[in-house]
């Protein structure tokens, strides 16, 4: 559950006399928010050119055979963090300013996730057994001990980097770790991989061996940056000279990190196998030239849905320090006022698709697929849903009602596998659009509910003209103000 803080002097503690004002939350989101946008991007483009160096220089099999492995590491690093990352970060933002707590707070994290990446690597080594004889499997049957310790380590710095989120230290964390690999590992692995390329020496092995390497290297970067933050520094007093007292925590063991952390893994469980599993269970359901169709309709939806995913990396420790200190006026504008700016783009992408869905197909991915113009109309309407209802899962995780959301996502999952068999029987293509739309709209509006429910403020966007000159006049004085006193 998140501390919160009801002292008043800790609230009002101001900085000691000769220091530098602390930049106001506006610029400190903007600032991470770049930082977490521009790692996220450098580390995807460095993943991209990396895969295309390798399709060049493996053969197909050797290369379907890395595409294999790499696609289930980030699955095995979100099973060895056992949901930790959102659970270090809101204790961490419980109280941001005292760093004498913060390796107390991250040496818990730390270890359960070496037991959550110790137990998912022997396993993966206890089923090498089960993977084909087929090529395509052969990192995962020959050099299974290579991709589950490339697995545990990406955990590592996953769980390091959101430690490094949750003291503000947005550039580093964008270095270290990320879903996609961070953006410090890809680029050691391309430098290594490209030399051996130019040398004609890469094999498999060297390019798992260097994926290891890397993440190596980075984890001692990360330890060296850990340690910096974690120096005990003095505290602001509180106004009056006194001392501020430390609030009420728990003792942060693995432990407790296990209790308050198992739910994280069930919604990330859940969103996993609803965003990213769904192609395999339509598979499962109709014949190829279905899945083919549904596949089109699952990369366009991507166009509706990419500002709020994008836009929203670095939102998460300021939603845990607004609810610690009790801010909820301040946590309601800044949910709602990055709902309505990711809304916007969202919104023109859609009129686009419900407009012309058959000439974006034709221009993205043939004329072949536009039999599914009507489906991509569908799951863009249920997507906006996801959009226009804000960050209302991260709202629930971040202040502690993770339990709450599970219970909205265990809802839709069964929503999705009790009406999406019979839609696609029936229907095809459009019958699963509609379920996975359905679902979309189940789980968010659920969860918006929630969350007023439970904290009493709105996820969804600012409706009014009045209400979206107001946030901007206030954020432009917070920037100029903070422009005068630097």
């Amino acid at each position: 559950m998140a501390t919160t803080c009801d002292d008043p002097q800790l609230q009002q503690a101001s900085p000691p006399a000769g220091a530098m004002p602390a930049p106001s939350l506006s610029r400190r989101i903007l600032s991470g928010s770049a930082w977490s946008i521009a790692g996220r991007i450098g580390s995807m483009g460095s993943l991209f050119v990396l895969n295309a160096l390798l399709a060049r220089t493996l053969d197909k099999p050797e290369y379907a055979a890395f595409l294999a492995a790499s696609s289930l590491v980030p699955f095995l690093a979100m099973l060895a963090t056992l949901g930790v990352p959102y659970t270090l970060v809101r204790a961490l933002r419980a109280d941001l300013r005292d760093s004498s707590r913060r390796f107390h707070v991250f040496w818990g994290a730390l270890k359960l996730t070496l037991v959550g990446g110790v137990v998912t690597a022997v396993c993966l080594v206890a089923s090498r057994g089960l993977f084909p004889a087929a090529e395509k499997w052969s990192l995962l049957r020959d050099w299974t001990w290579l991709v589950a310790a490339w697995a545990a380590q990406s955990a590592m710095c996953v769980v390091c980097a959101n430690f490094l989120q949750g003291v503000d230290d947005f550039k580093m964390a964008a270095l270290i770790g990320a879903r996609s690999g961070g953006l410090a590992p890809n680029l050691l692995t391309l430098a290594i991989v490209a030399a051996a390329a130019a040398a004609g020496a890469l094999t498999l092995p060297l390019l798992m061996t260097s994926q290891v390497a890397s993440f190596a290297v980075t984890m001692v970067l990360a330890a060296a940056v850990i340690a910096l933050a974690c120096r005990p520094m003095d505290a602001a007093p509180a106004p009056g000279g006194q001392r501020r007292s430390p609030p009420a925590s728990p003792d942060f063991s693995a432990r407790w990190y296990f209790r308050e952390s198992w739910p994280n893994l069930i919604n990330q469980l859940i969103g996993v196998a609803l965003v990213e599993m769904d192609l395999f269970w339509v598979a499962c359901l109709a014949p190829e030239n279905v899945v083919a169709e549904y596949g089109v309709v699952r990369n366009l939806r991507l166009l509706v849905t990419a500002p709020l995913l994008i836009g929203s990396v670095s939102l998460a420790p300021f939603v845990a320090e607004l609810h610690s200190q009790g801010d909820m006026a301040r946590l309601e504008r800044m949910l709602r006022g990055t709902a309505t700016l990711f809304a916007l783009p969202s919104l023109a992408a859609l009129a686009v698709l419900l407009a012309a869905p058959q000439a974006v197909i034709a221009v993205t991915f043939g004329p072949a697929f536009t039999h599914a113009a009507t489906a991509l109309a569908i799951i863009s309407l249920g997507c906006i849903i996801f959009v226009i209802t804000g960050n209302n899962g991260l709202a629930l995780t971040m202040t502690g009602r993770h339990r709450d959301l599970m219970v909205c996502s265990l809802i839709s999952l069964g929503l999705y596998l009790a009406i999406s068999p019979p839609l696609v029987a029936r229907y095809g293509v459009d019958g699963a659009a509609v379920a996975f739309a359905a679902q979309t709209v189940a789980a968010n509006v659920l969860a918006t509910l929630r969350v007023k429910q439970k904290l009493g403020v709105w996820t969804v966007p600012y409706g009014s003209r009045a209400a979206l000159r107001s946030e901007w006049d206030q954020l432009r004085r917070r920037l100029n103000s903070d422009r005068r006193r630097a």
